[in-house]
């Protein structure tokens, strides 16, 4: 039976490679920076470029905060995963058809351990680009609400920036980002593809999954609550 890493990378993945390990960093960025802005009033509500523009940099300035310990980041971080993704579109989307096959206690659990296992699994890296710059380069809306926000990021000693390609929504209750492309490749398709692999070398037994999601989560979740989700 295969091993997988309790962050879910594969042998490849481990292997250096610049933009494989950035993805995973942006990827929560892009869940992570929906940040502590308050809800506007209608008429105020900001353009798609400003939405990501805005979020961007008040998201690099909470992990420039040095006087934040990582539990203290790990919850500013699951506020902002909360208050500003379509938590529930993003990760239904992610594990695809096994959403369908799951008990309704499996789908309750994988909706409750799905944010925490992002941050827990990659926001430990986010200090190493806390300098980084978004700059951003345009938009193309599609029916006025799914937005595609393009912009250019470069992270501190980059010879290159590297392009982002963010995937905005109205919800109905004001822009989410329900998705990334970093140089073309979609982060929510990606973790899809991961899940769906950790499920089929199991033999389509969702509860390895939802192990791996509660190992990983406890690193950040407080005691009470991981006694709560066994």
């Amino acid at each position: 039976m295969t091993r997988y890493p309790s962050t879910m990378f594969s042998a490849t993945d481990l292997a250096f490679n610049p933009l494989r390990f950035l993805r995973p960093i942006l990827f929560l960025l892009a869940l992570g920076i929906c940040v502590q802005m308050a809800p506007a009033p209608a008429a105020a509500s900001p353009t798609p470029q400003q939405f990501v523009d805005e979020l961007a940099n008040k998201a690099f300035a909470v992990l420039r905060d040095e006087t934040l310990e990582d539990r203290e980041r790990f919850q500013k971080f699951r506020s902002l995963l909360r208050e500003g993704v379509d938590l529930k579109r993003v990760g239904r989307f992610v594990l695809g058809k096994y959403w369908r096959r799951a008990t309704e206690q499996q789908r309750s659990e994988y909706e409750s351990l799905f944010g925490d296992y992002v941050i827990a699994s990659y926001a430990s890296r986010l200090s190493e680009y806390a300098h980084s710059t978004v700059t951003v380069k345009g938009v193309v809306s599609n029916s006025g609400k799914e937005h595609i926000v393009t912009t250019l990021v470069r992270p501190p000693k980059a010879i290159e920036p590297i392009r982002v390609d963010w995937r905005v929504r109205n919800s109905g209750q004001g822009l989410k980002i329900i998705d990334i492309m970093i140089e073309g490749i979609s982060m929510a398709i990606s973790q899809r593809s991961e899940f769906a692999s950790v499920i089929q070398s199991n033999g389509g037994d969702m509860t390895v999954l939802l192990d791996r999601l509660r190992g990983v989560a406890a690193t950040i979740r407080p005691a009470d609550k991981v006694s709560a989700s066994n």
